[in-house]
């Protein structure tokens, strides 16, 4: 599980991409600030936020 914080009720769009750059999942809205990638296995990924039109990234290590 992945905490987070988006500021405001704007539309928010995370992607959650493996190394290859290839999207593993997407999630359009949140309801409790956190990502469920329990799914996922173990491995190097990268998750995408965008929010008001400015996007982040961050590099996540799932063992």
């Amino acid at each position: 599980m992945i905490q987070y914080l988006l500021i405001g009720d704007k539309k928010r769009i995370t992607g959650v991409y493996n190394l290859m750059g290839i999207k593993v999942m997407e999630i359009n809205d949140f309801h409790n600030g956190s990502l469920n990638i329990s799914t996922l296995p173990s491995g190097v990924y990268f998750i995408k936020a965008t929010q008001f039109g400015k996007s982040i990234s961050k590099r996540i290590i799932k063992q």
